[in-house]
């Protein structure tokens, strides 16, 4: 079995030698031993001749140092925000205020095409462009500073986000807008077009207004698509043929 040994270890000196390495040194442990393993190139297969080097063990524990980790700064997120508290009104969204004093008053109002809001009492209040706890903020100024009420709470909601597309797409329906969305991503969402469509004639409705497209020109030239808004409708028409 000794041979053996001996034999497996001139075999990795053997390696060792012809990688250029002279010298294999091999720590003991805890016992403080430190053998060093020396190539003799004057025996016959190269053997390896281990010389025990006597060295003290450390005394005490072993320090590890150990780098903090930096925490993160006060009043930081630890996920990023998605954007919906930070949403700003735009013409054509549907709001419901909560007007509290004596008692409760829910409010359903839209702003309209010119950006503002009707409440009771003080009339219009511009809507577009803030966020719903801006204009609550506007709206319960504009009641004290008019005398309409010594005190009172305002909450506004903004209901889902959504747009429809109807006529000749294979899912017409109403979808909830999220994030940025255009023409031809509100018609794919719909299931694309049915086989009767004309993609270049498609009805886009905001508001009491109405507008045609051309959508096939869109698929040619993807700059002239146009951005979706809460409350829009798409009419995707049949062809003549």
């Amino acid at each position: 079995m000794k041979r053996n040994g001996l034999w497996v270890v001139g075999v990795l000196a053997a390696l060792l030698a012809a990688s250029g390495c002279r010298m294999l040194r091999s720590s003991a442990g805890d016992g403080g031993e430190e053998t060093a393993l020396r190539l003799d190139r004057s025996a016959p297969y190269g053997d390896v001749v281990a010389e025990a080097a006597a060295r003290p063990a450390p005394s005490g524990p072993v320090e590890t140092k150990v780098e903090p980790v930096a925490a993160p700064a006060a009043g930081s997120a630890v996920l990023p925000s998605t954007g919906g508290a930070s949403y700003r009104l735009r013409s054509g969204d549907t709001l419901i205020v909560h007007l509290r004093t004596t008692q409760l008053e829910q409010i359903e109002s839209l702003v309209d095409e010119n950006g503002d809001v009707k409440m009771p009492f003080i009339g219009t209040v511009r809507a577009a462009g803030l966020t719903a706890s801006e204009l609550e903020n506007r709206i319960q100024k504009d009641y004290i500073e008019k005398k309409i009420y010594r005190y009172m709470t305002v909450h506004v909601l903004v209901p889902t986000r959504s747009y429809f597309v109807r006529g000749e797409v294979r899912a017409p329906g109403r979808f909830s807008l999220i994030g940025s969305v255009k023409i031809l991503q509100a018609i794919a969402t719909a299931g694309g077009y049915t086989d009767f469509a004309d993609s270049t004639d498609v009805l886009l409705t905001r508001g009491d207004k109405t507008v045609r497209v051309n959508a096939k020109d869109i698929e040619r030239n993807p700059e002239k698509d146009i951005e979706i808004e809460s409350g829009d409708q798409i009419v995707v028409k049949r062809s003549v043929w």
